[in-house]
């Protein structure tokens, strides 16, 4: 990080520069989940806020932005200030989106924030079942996501609409902090294969 104090400029894991504001709530408010859905606002669920929290994010890649001069502290007028007008800027810039705008949205930035993990590998597969998805990457190594993980099982039909009719979708994305394009193609019914192009 190159600037104290008030919002960060960069992300130290990947470089984006899209740094986004963490707010309670839930997104089942339509306001709060076009937002999300736009990377504008990340919704931390009821976890309170206290001094220490982490409240800025990267919207690419997920990162919470660890640096103790961006963490939740009152006393900090100016971090305070830039996190506050982060927030309004948000609201006040607020697109509403329907449920299918949101869905492809949503398919594309779980794609790209995936991709920070498993690209480098050069292949990975989606599949899901009844309970689970799992990640094959290239190794063989197999890592799957339960309904109650981090990772709601419902990204992979967010995935599945915004490959579309045509079924394969090619998307930016950034491999050891290198802009690079990646393809994501239905290969199966439940079956999604990613890779470099």
């Amino acid at each position: 990080m190159t600037t104290k104090q008030s919002k960060p400029h960069k992300c130290e894991y990947c470089d984006s520069t899209k740094i986004i504001p963490m707010v309670n709530g839930s997104p089942v408010d339509p306001a709060l989940e076009s937002l999300v859905a736009q990377d504008k606002i990340y919704v931390r669920g009821s976890f309170q806020i206290v001094k220490g929290s982490v409240i800025w994010i990267c919207a690419d890649c997920h990162e919470g932005v660890q640096d103790e001069a961006y963490l939740y502290d009152e006393s900090n007028s100016e971090l305070m200030q830039a996190y506050e007008d982060a927030i309004k800027e948000a609201f006040e810039n607020l697109e509403y989106l329907n449920e299918s705008e949101i869905r492809k949205l949503e398919g594309r930035a779980f794609l790209r924030s995936l991709s920070q993990n498993y690209l480098s590998y050069g292949l990975f597969e989606l599949e899901k079942s009844e309970e689970s998805f799992w990640i094959k990457p290239s190794t063989g190594a197999t890592h799957e996501y339960v309904t109650n993980s981090i990772i709601p099982m419902n990204y992979f039909g967010d995935m599945d609409d915004y490959l579309g009719e045509e079924g394969t979708k090619e998307f930016e994305v950034r491999i050891n902090k290198e802009a690079c394009v990646a393809v994501a193609t239905r290969i199966a019914p439940g079956k999604i294969q990613v890779k470099r192009k």
